[in-house]
């Protein structure tokens, strides 16, 4: 009845019985491993070696959650089919392929989509036998995905172009696994500060140097995303050149651009060129043959005030 059925159920929630209801036969019994593992995919690390060898079994398992691959077994973790549908529920299941098929293009792709930071688990001479008129990726959970006719799918430096690409659009932080070629790619790069304004702390040095880069990666929010605006500055004061009104009149903003670069002052709204503590804190950061140049930038007022024209020609 409804009753006894609900009561069943309600134990297949119950903390620890999907747990204890393995343990209690050893994971060996396969339709009662079956059907643990599609509640919680995670709990195949309790069967037995022969059910973890067993396709239908470690399927069940990674589609409810792709980072049981680890316990399957190694020709199992070495299938295709088997990791594609691994990483199409887990990108991350992808450190658990062997190497052959961290190469493969096809497998990363799909891993970094699903989650940007499974970059870090991508070989970086990517290749793929597929073509791109093969079924999509875990269509079937089998074969080889091989394949003949179409257009070739892309390897070498366009390959890890495009997966990089791919990851850092799904997490910004993935910049951090992006191959070192790829360092200096502008759309790589904006694509990910695009994604997570804070990644600006991990740009190469040389491409703050680029003014158009600059410009672009303030400029991506209009440049009020505050957080990447503050990222920005602090390693190029000028940044604030292209940051909005609203973030050119915030102090914090400000102060932290004149400590990187005193005559970023002149980019400041009126109402903090007013501000002598701003001015002050610029004129100090100022080697002592700027500091002129930086006093000059404050306004009118203060540059009547007495305590700034001393500190400027000390």
């Amino acid at each position: 009845n409804g009753g006894a059925a609900d009561f069943i159920g309600s134990l297949w929630e119950a903390p620890g019985f999907l747990e204890d209801a393995m343990q209690a036969n050893g994971g060996r019994d396969r339709k009662l491993v079956l059907a643990v593992v599609r509640k919680d995919g995670l709990l195949l690390r309790l069967a037995v070696p022969d059910m973890r060898a067993d396709k239908e079994v470690v399927l069940a398992a990674i589609t409810q959650c792709g980072m049981s691959l680890q316990y399957s077994s190694e020709e199992l973790r070495a299938d295709r089919g088997v990791v594609s549908v691994a990483v199409a529920q887990a990108g991350l299941a992808l450190q658990f392929a062997p190497k052959m098929l961290r190469h493969d293009f096809d497998l990363a792709l799909a891993a970094v989509q699903q989650d940007g930071m499974a970059l870090e688990f991508v070989e970086s001479e990517l290749r793929s036998s597929r073509t791109t008129s093969d079924v999509p990726l875990g269509g079937d959970g089998g074969g080889d995905g091989g394949g003949d006719g179409g257009e070739l799918r892309p390897e070498g430096p366009a390959a890890r172009r495009g997966v990089a690409l791919a990851a850092v659009r799904s997490n910004g932080l993935a910049l951090r696994f992006v191959w070192e070629a790829l360092h200096h790619d502008h759309e790589v790069v904006l694509a990910a500060v695009r994604q997570n304004g804070s990644v600006l702390e991990l740009v190469a040095e040389e491409l703050l140097d680029d003014e158009t880069f600059l410009e672009a990666a303030v400029g991506l929010s209009g440049g009020e995303d505050r957080e990447a605006v503050l990222d920005a500055v602090q390693r190029r004061g000028a940044a604030l050149r292209f940051a909005s009104a609203m973030a050119r009149g915030d102090r914090e903003v400000v102060v932290a651009a004149v400590a990187n670069d005193p005559t970023a002052l002149r980019y400041a709204s009126d109402e903090l060129r007013d501000d002598k503590e701003v001015v002050l804190a610029a004129i100090r950061r100022a080697a002592p043959k700027q500091r002129g140049e930086v006093f000059a930038l404050a306004s009118e007022s203060l540059r009547q005030d007495v305590d700034l024209v001393v500190e400027s020609i000390s």
